[in-house]
C-alpha cells in the first residue's frame, strides 16, 4: 500500500489511502505504518489526494477518538521535518 500511495496516478493514490485508511480502523495491527501512509499523503503536490488524507485522517478520529494523540503526534512529525 505504500508503494501504490506513491504512484503517479492520483485514482491509485486515493484507492491506496481509502485502504490504509479501512485497514487501520478495521485492523489496526500495522498502526504505525498505516498511520504514516496517510500522513506523509498530507504533503503531497496534488491538493485533491492531500485534501482526502485529511478527511480519512478525520474519519479515523471519527472512529477511534483515542487514537488523537497518536495523530497529532505523527501529523507534528511531518511539520517538523528538516527535507520539506
Amino acid at each position: 500500500l505504500a508503494t501504490a500511495s506513491k504512484d503517479s496516478l492520483e485514482y491509485l493514490k486515493n484507492k491506496a489511502m481509502s485502504a490504509c485508511q479501512t485497514l487501520l480502523c478495521e485492523k489496526p495491527e500495522q498502526e504505525r505504518t498505516l498511520l504514516n501512509t496517510l500522513v506523509n499523503k498530507l504533503g503531497d503536490p496534488d491538493r485533491k489526494v492531500s485534501s482526502k488524507a485529511g478527511y480519512l485522517l478525520s474519519q479515523v478520529l471519527a472512529q477511534h477518538p483515542v487514537m488523537s494523540p497518536v495523530v497529532v503526534r505523527s501529523v507534528a512529525s511531518l511539520m517538523f521535518r528538516s527535507l520539506l
